[in-house]
């Protein structure tokens, strides 16, 4: 006589719940880890560059702790910026080192950058702050042709001369990887100021930088 098989279970409803109770625990850890990922972001850039955030007052972007201009890296901590030579759209040679003895602005762009463009006004504007000092910007624009670039600029400059970096080689040596980079560099050579990206008290940052420096350190 043959025997007959237990009844089997019906798995069905509990399989569905368990896999929904499995989606919603992973779906719960994922948004802490992102929460917190997030949160330590915000965290770190908050303290690296505090010029980001909104200023209450005028005081708050003209003086640090130490009463040099916000965001001046201290002399002890400045490193020494790398010389080079490139070609001036009409074709002349330029040397960094040409211009020694004065503070320098070095303005590292492309002409497809959107938020060069956007920060150019407030460039333009610290330039001819200083046009009459022991200053001067240059302009680098990097791997784009001739051709390319003074089609933008037809006269050749953006209201201070542009130098061609067509391979990138300065662009290397100075490890930018983004675009509009701006350095300050003091009389002595040295990186006093760097800028990765758009920022919307520029003008004043950098202003308050240079007038420090052309008043105490030359």
């Amino acid at each position: 006589m043959a025997r007959k098989q237990p009844p089997q279970r019906k798995t069905g409803i509990n399989s569905f719940w368990i896999a929904l109770i499995g989606a919603f625990v992973v779906g719960v850890l994922v948004w802490m880890v992102l929460s917190f990922t997030n949160n330590n972001r915000i965290s770190s850039n908050t303290n690296q560059d505090p010029s980001s955030l909104v200023a209450q007052d005028e005081e708050n972007l003209s003086l640090s702790k130490d009463d040099l201009p916000i965001r001046m890296i201290p002399m002890e901590k400045r490193g020494k910026a790398p010389d080079f030579t490139l070609p001036y759209l009409n074709g002349d040679s330029f040397s960094l080192s040409s211009l020694a003895g004065k503070v320098i602005l070095l303005d590292f762009t492309a002409t497809w950058c959107y938020y060069c463009d956007l920060q150019a006004p407030q460039v333009n504007k610290v330039v001819q702050k200083f046009k009459d000092s022991n200053f001067q910007a240059i302009a680098i624009d990097c791997r784009e042709s001739k051709d390319v670039v003074l089609a933008k600029y037809p006269k050749g400059n953006k209201g201070y001369p542009i130098v061609l970096d067509e391979r990138g080689e300065t662009l290397s040596i100075y490890g930018i990887n983004g675009f509009p980079t701006y350095l300050i560099l003091d009389s002595q050579g040295r990186v006093a100021f760097f800028q990765s990206g758009y920022d919307d008290n520029f003008e004043m940052i950098a202003s308050n930088i240079i007038q420090y420096l052309l008043k105490n350190e030359i």
